[in-house]
């Protein structure tokens, strides 16, 4: 298992792994495999355009602005790189995420959002790499490729 990436579905670094950029279509860094996620759920916010002549006295609601959400996950990745996470977190810095899911081996799906880590778990040790539960707040709408 040392030096090995366990991803979301699958066993390699092909699939199921996260990474970051400092630009949505730059190159990016895989820094943990992703055992388990909870994907963020878009909210559009309501807003009362409620007046005294609304038809049948019912409230009126407008669409308003739109909250990106949180994703969870759990991750699986190497001691080493438990520091650079941490660093990333403690620096409160806008990243480019990506999580590559493991459904195809030609071209897999991915989600990628900008976003900046707002929870970091206590790293749980497993011989050479760690499990940590982690959550990115998202600051922009996220943007989902599906594969083929």
């Amino acid at each position: 298992m040392a030096g090995e990436i366990i991803g979301y579905g699958g066993s390699s670094m092909t699939g199921g792994v996260l990474a970051y950029s400092t630009t949505v279509n730059g190159s990016y860094t895989v820094i943990a495999g992703v055992l388990d996620l909870t994907p963020e759920k878009l909210q559009v916010t309501k807003v009362k355009r409620t007046a005294y002549d609304s038809p049948s006295y019912a409230m009126v609601m407008a669409p308003g602005m739109i909250d990106p959400g949180e994703i969870e996950f759990k991750v699986l990745m190497l001691k080493a790189l438990t520091a650079t996470l941490y660093a990333i977190t403690v620096a409160r810095t806008n990243y480019f995420w990506r999580i590559q899911l493991h459904d195809s081996d030609s071209t897999p799906s991915n989600w990628k959002c900008e976003g900046f880590i707002c929870e970091f778990g206590t790293p749980m040790p497993i011989d050479d790499n760690v499990i940590i539960d982690v959550k990115i707040c998202c600051t922009g709408l996220p943007i989902f490729a599906a594969g083929a």
